[in-house]
């Protein structure tokens, strides 16, 4: 009986109605779009019905987001830049690893047969 007095509580794993909603829901609320200048109870005047109310976007406030999209572009740039040198060095090393091997694989051969040579000549000897 005691473990359930106190199962919502000790309970750690939560159900899927919490984790739909918050994958839905935007991330943020940034507000209306725009602004009426009257109460939510007193009538629209209709001589200015929503005056004001949309935002002109000026000189300084469009040379402010061209300048942050270029930034952004840049530092994209960047990025894929580092990233293709960083696997244009990846591969030179790979190529370098497998041209050593290929060079040891080369040279333990010769040794192999320097070595066959020797004993043989070693048995001549000897007989």
């Amino acid at each position: 009986m005691g473990a359930t007095l106190f199962g919502g509580l000790t309970e750690s794993r939560r159900g899927v109605a919490g984790r739909e909603l918050a994958r839905r829901t935007p991330r943020s609320n940034s507000g209306p779009p725009y602004r009426v200048k009257c109460e939510p109870d007193e009538p629209v005047p209709a001589s200015q019905p929503n005056q004001g109310s949309v935002r002109v976007r000026g000189r300084k406030d469009r040379k402010r987001i061209k300048q942050r999209d270029d930034f952004i572009t840049a530092e994209k740039e960047k990025r894929r830049a580092q990233y293709s040198a960083a696997v244009k060095r990846k591969e030179a090393e790979r190529t370098e690893r497998e041209m050593a091997a290929v060079a040891r694989d080369r040279a333990w051969a010769e040794r192999l047969v320097e070595l066959k040579q020797l004993e043989e000549e070693k048995n001549t000897a000897m007989a």
